[in-house]
């Protein structure tokens, strides 16, 4: 489970540190993971990426239409 921790956040796109990441997947390998609890690891963690315009476009809209600019 630790592995998995560590995997989420060597390979978030707030931090993206390959060499980390590269050594908890061995880890995580090593203690018995399989390649489809990896892949569900980045697939959660994936999702951090879509909050940047989920929340961010809606705002840059609301802040164009206060600048009268045409959206």
């Amino acid at each position: 489970m630790k592995e998995f921790i560590y995997i989420a956040i060597d390979v978030a796109t707030t931090h993206l540190y390959e060499p980390g990441l590269r050594i908890h997947i061995q880890n995580a390998l090593k203690y018995g993971a399989t390649k489809e609890e990896i892949m569900e690891v980045y697939q959660l963690t994936s999702v951090l990426g879509m909050h940047t315009c989920t929340m961010g476009v809606p705002v840059l809209l609301d802040e164009m239409r206060k600048a009268g600019q045409e959206i």
